[in-house]
């Protein structure tokens, strides 16, 4: 596709700088810069990790096992800042970001790069993801990722709800930005952490940019024990604190610069959609409080068949387990239990 589109270019390709946040990564640096180098396209002409203060190993994997990469350290201040100090280096024409326990398949780069170029009015362009654990197998993890490197279902331009709901959290492994276009959204905002990404969103689409995402699973997520810990619960807890205040500048009575982008109902249905992820979030967490108090204000809003089936649905299974095995033991089957419920329940709401 976009080969036919792009002809006189071709000798010269777009460059591409590879920005790696990383923060005591020893155990899952040299996956993510190894899948890195194993990319198709030819002009990746930045790989650069920011050290954001770690105190193992990191530093000598990078520079023991990938001289040519670029690395910087920085004392410790958020994902979003090393990834605005990577940009702020960068030299490509368009930036990709990874995480540093996350992976990219091989063609990723070289397909999102073809899109871009045959879609000039895209500003950013995410992929789908595929979930695995560390712990997987080589053999389970390459069959699970056989066929997945293709162009599965071409390009989809999506409206801001689905932009916001697709592309948010994790999945920035997944973006290729324009750099021009990231400068003038000025990048990552630290109030907002640790949900940057949605804040960037949203500061992108009210400038009027494009985005769109491929169909096609071109990176790994990396969902292991050890990358989601314990010691991540501040961090998510802040999340659910931040996100209704973040999503509140897009409520049409509000008097934010970004009140005109969702009508009253488009914006109670995206209210409504977050703040069940929210409480899902919570409930694994154990701060049932919090959780209900989520669902609750979730149940209030108007919303499609699938989230109003989940709230109910997770309302009632969480409050019978609390009640049936205490909130100790109730916490971990929360944790085993509504991850699966919630993707269930999205498949059944499918067209709703």
């Amino acid at each position: 596709m976009a080969a036919e589109a792009e002809t006189a270019d071709d000798l010269s390709p777009p460059s591409v700088s590879a920005i790696i946040p990383a923060y005591n990564s020893e155990d899952t640096i040299e996956r993510a810069l190894t899948s890195v180098y194993a990319q198709t396209y030819p002009n990746i002409i930045d790989v650069i990790v920011v050290d954001d203060g770690s105190s193992d190993g990191t530093a000598e994997v990078v520079k023991a096992k990938f001289p040519d990469v670029r690395y910087v350290y920085q004392e410790n201040a958020g994902p979003g800042r090393a990834r605005n100090h990577g940009a702020s280096l960068a030299r490509g024409d368009y930036i990709a970001f990874l995480d540093a326990d996350d992976a990219w398949l091989p063609e990723k780069t070289k397909i999102q790069v073809g899109f871009m170029r045959a879609h000039p009015g895209l500003s950013m362009l995410g992929t789908q993801c595929m979930h695995v654990f560390r712990s997987f197998p080589e053999t389970l993890r390459a069959h699970l990722t056989q066929g997945q490197d293709g162009v599965d279902g071409g390009l989809e331009h999506l409206p801001l709800r689905a932009v916001i709901s697709q592309l948010g959290g994790a999945r920035l492994s997944t973006w290729l930005i324009r750099r021009p276009v990231f400068v003038a959204t000025a990048g990552f905002t630290w109030p907002a952490f640790p949900v940057e990404d949605l804040d960037f969103l949203l500061r992108l689409t009210a400038l009027g940019n494009s985005v769109g995402i491929v169909r096609s699973r071109q990176c790994l997520l990396d969902l292991s024990e050890e990358a989601h810990t314990s010691a991540r619960k501040p961090s998510k807890m802040r999340a659910i604190t931040n996100v209704p205040d973040i999503l509140a500048q897009l409520d049409p009575a509000s008097e934010s610069a970004l009140n005109r982008l969702l009508t009253p109902l488009e914006y109670s249905a995206l209210r409504k959609h977050h703040l069940l992820r929210l409480a899902l979030w919570a409930l694994r967490l154990g701060e049932f409080s919090i959780g209900f108090q989520q669902l609750g204000e979730a149940r209030n809003l108007k919303g499609g068949v699938r989230d109003n089936l989940l709230a109910v649905t997770v309302v009632s299974l969480a409050k019978l387990l609390r009640t049936a095995l205490g909130p100790r033991y109730a916490s971990t089957v929360c944790q085993l239990l509504l991850g699966g419920l919630a993707r269930v329940l999205r498949v059944l709401g499918k067209g709703a």
